[in-house]
């Protein structure tokens, strides 16, 4: 598994994007997996990507068990208005970094990322990626 800092010497260019994404909006949508299994989707805004690491902060709550039970997770953030313009996605595993009693703090593991947006040349969609198995990719596709 990759630290942030690691993919952004690698991918500078996707790296950058996705932080744009992620700092563009407050608000982040949370994936984990509950107990028996099932995906548990979750807004929040204690997600960042800062000093070389992406950064959950969780009050006590059913997604910070999920996570103390099952790392996993992905963190997914649309684009910051009601026009479509890029998304960002990290998946990984999110492993504790310090716990007080209002507040959990989990550094994630980086597995997976992917941009996805408009191809400035083609208009079609565009869809960037890096995974810690195949590193990068790129491919444009048709919209719809």
């Amino acid at each position: 598994m990759a630290s942030w800092a690691a993919i952004a010497a690698d991918q500078p260019g996707l790296s950058k994007l996705a932080e744009a994404v992620f700092g563009a909006r407050r608000l982040k949508t949370l994936a984990t997996i509950r107990r028996g299994g099932m995906p548990r989707l979750s807004e929040i805004s204690g997600a960042s990507i800062r000093d070389g690491e992406v950064w959950l902060g969780l009050i006590p709550s059913a997604k910070a068990r999920d996570l103390a039970r099952d790392p996993r997770c992905a963190v997914h953030c649309g684009s910051p208005g009601d026009e479509w313009a890029a998304s960002a996605r990290v998946s990984g595993r999110a492993v504790p970094a310090g716990t007080e009693p209002s507040f959990a703090r989990f550094r994630i593991d980086v597995e997976e990322v992917v941009v996805t947006r408009p191809d400035p040349e083609s208009g079609q969609i565009l869809v960037e990626w890096w995974t810690e198995a195949s590193g990068a990719g790129r491919l444009v596709r048709p919209g719809g």
